[in-house]
């Protein structure tokens, strides 16, 4: 397994902004929602993650191009 990179850090922070499920699942069983998302595009990761909040004022499509430092993890 590996740590997901800077870019899948900031698809995984996008993903949560957009999806209020998968953000309570990153949340609250971390390892599970890298899991899943880990299934949909193919990787297995190892890290978890605590979640900022959403930027305001940006699109959904711009999300991503937020959050380049990969959070905390344990």
């Amino acid at each position: 397994m590996a740590a997901p990179t800077r870019e899948q850090w900031s698809h995984i922070h996008a993903k949560a902004w957009k999806e209020p499920e998968f953000r309570a699942l990153l949340e609250s069983d971390p390892s599970a929602a890298l899991a899943q998302y880990g299934e949909q595009t193919g990787n297995e990761f190892d890290k978890v993650v605590d979640i900022g909040p959403r930027p305001e004022g940006v699109e959904d499509e711009d999300l991503h191009k937020h959050h380049k430092i990969p959070p905390a993890c344990c």
